[in-house]
Parts: structure tokens; sequence; C-alpha cells
């Protein structure tokens, strides 16, 4: 038996739209109505960030403007990211295999979140990254 994680593909096709259309009302309508509790807005960040890690410089950028709106206008919560990080840090040698560039794409998301007030629990990350 086969078991998809439906949750974890919606994510990403609705990650993927964004980047094509850049439509932040698509996204916060897909968190608002498919991301209703914690864990999958966890999820949803993990997704967000591992995307960000896979792509080009021109579609990591515009993940890192989406973030800052989604916290903005609260549809994800800080805590939400830094869980993401977290799940995203926790199967790093695996995931990163398939990363591009992504000891400096790390040292970007860092500083994106210490100066959005994102430092809780992921402190030991900071300090590896010398982000402090």
């Amino acid at each position: 038996i086969i078991k998809t994680d439906t949750l974890n593909l919606e994510c990403d096709n609705i990650i993927d739209e964004y980047i094509l259309i850049n439509s932040l009302n698509d996204v916060e309508y897909f968190i608002k109505n498919r991301c209703n509790d914690s864990i999958s807005k966890n999820k949803f960040c993990k997704n967000l960030i591992n995307i960000y890690f896979n792509s080009n410089k021109e579609s990591a950028d515009q993940i890192l403007v989406l973030i800052k709106e989604l916290v903005k206008s609260k549809s994800i919560g800080k805590i939400n990211l830094t869980k993401g990080l977290l799940l995203v840090n926790n199967n790093w040698k695996e995931l990163s295999i398939d990363y591009n560039n992504s000891y400096n794409k790390m040292k970007i998301l860092l500083v994106i979140f210490k100066n959005m007030g994102i430092t809780k629990d992921i402190e030991k990350i900071m300090t590896k990254y010398k982000i402090i």
C-alpha cells in the first residue's frame, strides 16, 4: 500500500503556482482553508523552505518575499516557520544533497528570520552559520 501525503503535494503545487503568477491571495486562501491547524501550517512552512533551497536565485527571492508577506498578514506564525526550518534541518543530510548553494541560502534565510524576530528554538542553527 502506497500512502500519499496529499497535503505535501498541495503545498508544493500552491508554492509552485505562486512562483509562476505571484498570487499572494491564492496562497493565503490555501492556508486559511487547507492548513487550519499548527501541524499543517508547519508542514506548509517545511515545504516552503524546502522549495526555497531547491530553487534558483530568482524563485528563491520570490519565496523570501512570500515568507515576509505571510507573516505580515498573519497567515502563518513565526513559530510555524521555526518548526518548518527545524523539520528541514532534521533531515539536512539527505535533503541538502539536492539543494542549490545551500550554505549561502541558509545564511540568507537565517538573517531574514533574525530581522523578523524569529530566533527562538533555532539558536543552534544560527550559531552554526554565525548569525548572532
